[in-house]
């Protein structure tokens, strides 16, 4: 659920409140208790992704070249540039 800033007209203080996106606006200040809530517009923030899932390590880069390059290794990729060599002599 968003969180949702808001500051009273009346007494100046701001506050957080974690809602549901389908809420209405809450208008009383639990402070002064006074019905002069606004909400904020808030900028927008960065993501942040946290856990060993989301980067990505030198170590994996390596490991996924050489499987990508083991893999090219064991096709038979002969008959893949015949028809460019043919092409370049026609030339």
């Amino acid at each position: 659920m968003p969180i949702y800033e808001y500051q009273c007209l009346a007494c100046g203080e701001k506050f957080e409140f974690v809602e549901n996106i389908n809420s209405n606006p809450k208008k009383k200040c639990p402070k002064c208790k006074r019905k002069k809530l606004q909400r904020l517009i808030s900028r927008g923030v960065g993501v942040i992704f946290k856990g060993s899932g989301f980067t990505r390590s030198k170590q994996y880069n390596i490991d996924r070249r050489n499987d990508m390059e083991r893999e090219v290794s064991e096709k038979d990729c002969s008959g893949l540039t015949h028809g460019w060599d043919e092409r370049r002599k026609r030339k």
